[in-house]
Formats: C-alpha cells, structure tokens, sequence
C-alpha cells in the first residue's frame, strides 16, 4: 500500500485508508485529508477520503500543490436506470470531467459511444473480456460447420452441403448475438431516407468492385478467383453460390461486426476508435492475404455507413452486391 503525499512518513494513527474507484489502487493518507478529494496519481480520477470517526472539525490540508484540491462532495450519482438515453436508445453516463461512474453495469446493457472510459475498473475488464468472448464465438460459429466438413467431407459433398452450413453458421450467430441483442440486433430497421441509402449502397457496391479489379490487375494475377469459387459454382450453381458466398455472408456478418462488436467497440474506446477497430477485426477475420486492405477498407466503410443511417440493411445490401459481383467475375 502507498502512502500519499509521496515519500511522507505517517503512523499508523493518524492516517486513513482510501481507494480509487477506477484503477483499485490504494494509498495511506494523513487523517487531516478527511473530507477532501484527491487525484489518483495512476489514473487521474477523483478519490474521496473518508472521515474517521475520530475526526476533530479540524482540518488541515496537507499535499502536494496540485494534486489534492478541497473541493465540496461530488452529487449523489443516479442509477443506471435513470441515465438519460440517447434517441437511439444507448444509455449517456452523467459524470463531471475526471469522474468515475460508481455503480454497477451489466455486460449486455446498451451503452453510448465513449461511455466505458468513465466507469470503474473492474466494469470496464468485464465489458472488454465480455466483447472477446462474444466475437470469439461468432467467427467461430460462422467458420466451425465448414472446417467440420472440411475435416470430415471429400470436397464435392462439401460443395453440397455448403448451403446448409452457411445455414447452421447463421444459427450460431443469432445464438450468441441473443445475449446482448440491443447491440446485435438494434440495426434490423429501416434507415432514414431508404432509396437514397439504398442508391448508395447499390453505387457504392459498384465502385468497390471496378477498384478491386483494379488492385487484383496491378498486385494479383489479374483474375479474382478461378478455384474456390467455381468449386461451389460447378455442382450448385450460380444460384446456390449467390446463397452461400453473398446472401449469408452479408446477413450475418454484418450482425456480427457492424451490430454486436462495433456497438461494444464504440462503447469502450469512443466513435472513431471503435470504427477503426472493427475494421481491422473484419480484415483479420477473412485473412492475412493480398486483400487484407481492400477488407479493411470496405469494413471501414460499412461501419461509417452503420452510423450514418442508423441501419444495418444498407451495409447488408452492399455486402450482398459486393460479394455476389465478385462471384459473377469469378467464374467468367
């Protein structure tokens, strides 16, 4: 345990206990500091020292300049429930500038962007192993029926069966998304102004795919594919690859990234981080490879466009679109 100020000597007597409610550190401060706050010099919340029930009414202010200001006790904090709410139902912390918020929030509550920078410690490791987990298990939900066929199939029947594993990926996804569904599922509506979005969408789509030709001309070997895709395409069809390399991919996909990890992400680390962030994670999910820019670009774009319209069926017809272009070039 530390003793506060620095390098102060204090008996046991005359000094108090008092902990910081962010970082958990604690410190032994002189009794005279009763009734005062102090900065944690770890994290730079705000720490209350309690009064002893020994204290005198005289109280002398005893610290380094700076640090520890006699500054009246901070209002009673509501409780998460009373937190004001955003329109898009993400609850908004109330807390002044260096302020912890004190009380308890459960790992799936819908929280704003920013939010978790001011809560206590122990919240914020719970939100970010919480957020691990989640994604951890829908990556392997939608991949896990594949290696399963890779590993117990010979290639044609996996070619079948695929459409059924898309299916069975989905399933997991939806499964774990259930457990905090304001963030998975909150999308799933109608984005303001719908023909413009979906114009959008549609055009964006389009330019993503003329620049992908484009990069595959200049550092690939100037096709998209000729080997997986046309493996799926040969005994399904083109109609059944559209199903498991475009429609499914888009449904579920953007569930996972742009619904539950980029809500968690933004929550934790601010608006533009958590974008940023969910974008690499989308890069990473489908390979380190040649493409892994063009992935990080498109995440990036349909996170913005999560954001922007407040949906995640624009980003979905564009995944969609996207995917199923890709398809069609493939295979000519």
């Amino acid at each position: 345990m530390r003793v506060w100020p620095e390098g102060a000597r204090l008996v046991h007597e005359e000094s108090i206990v008092a902990a910081c409610g962010a970082c958990r550190a604690t410190f032994r401060v002189h009794e005279n500091l009763a009734g005062y706050r102090m900065r944690c010099p770890d994290c730079g919340a705000w720490i209350t020292v309690a009064r002893p029930e020994r204290a005198t009414g005289l109280e002398l202010l005893v610290a380094q300049a700076g640090r520890v200001e006699a500054l009246p006790e901070p209002a009673s904090q509501a409780p998460l429930a009373e937190q004001p709410r955003a329109a898009s139902g993400l609850i908004e912390l109330e807390t002044a500038s260096g302020e912890v918020y004190e009380g308890d929030i459960p790992a799936d509550a819908p929280m704003a962007p920013g939010t978790l920078r001011h809560v206590r410690a122990d919240v914020r490791t719970r939100f970010v192993s919480r957020t691990i987990l989640e994604i951890s298990l829908m990556v392997a939900a939608i991949l896990a029926p594949f290696v399963v066929a890779a590993m117990t199939l010979d290639p044609s029947s996996q070619a079948m069966l695929a459409p059924i594993a898309s299916l069975f990926g989905g399933l997991g996804v939806i499964a774990v998304g259930l457990a905090a569904p304001h963030y998975t599922f909150s999308g799933l509506r109608a984005p303001d102004r719908p023909f413009l979005r979906s114009f959008e969408a549609s055009a964006a789509a389009g330019a993503a795919l003329a620049l992908v030709v484009g990069y595959v001309q200049l550092f690939g070997e100037g096709k998209l594919d000729d080997g997986e895709i046309r493996a799926l395409t040969e005994p399904l069809g083109m109609a059944g690859a559209y199903f498991v390399i475009a429609l499914c991919p888009a449904i579920f996909e953007e569930l996972a990234f742009r619904g539950l990890l980029q809500g968690r992400l933004r929550a934790l680390f601010g608006g533009n981080a958590g974008l940023v962030l969910t974008g690499v994670a989308f890069a990473l999910a489908h390979g380190a490879s040649l493409a892994t820019p063009i992935h990080f670009s498109l995440g990036l774009y349909l996170g913005t466009l999560r954001e922007r319209t407040g949906s995640l069926l624009p980003g979905m017809l564009f995944h969609a679109l996207y995917n199923g272009g890709v398809v069609t070039l493939a295979v000519q």
